[in-house]
């Protein structure tokens, strides 16, 4: 989980997006947002929502569905090949994004 977590996160920044990775390795919540950290509503009212619904929705055409509160859980039924495989499909809609295309 941590794996994904931080695969993320690395992705966001080599795409100039400001991403939000929170939790504990096997269940973790991601979040556009420039704070790095939340704790308390307001942190997370700020969120763009609409950037997170976006990259959903572009996972989804990867073949990968998200919950969209942002969300994350991993198990041990997740493989190597199932982690490489969600970071390769973040990174293409993370570049759709960044880009300013709509996934």
């Amino acid at each position: 989980g941590a794996r994904l977590r931080d695969g993320l996160a690395e992705r966001g920044v080599a795409h100039g997006l400001a991403l939000r990775l929170q939790g504990p390795g096997p269940m973790f919540h991601m979040a556009f947002s420039a704070l790095p950290r939340a704790s308390e509503y307001r942190h997370v009212a700020t969120d763009d929502r609409a950037a997170y619904q976006a990259f959903c929705r572009g996972m989804l055409l990867q073949g990968m569905r998200l919950i969209e509160r942002g969300l994350w859980y991993v198990s041990a039924a997740h493989t190597e090949a199932d982690i490489e495989a969600t970071l390769a499909a973040a990174d293409r809609v993370l570049g759709m994004i960044a880009a300013g295309r709509s996934p």
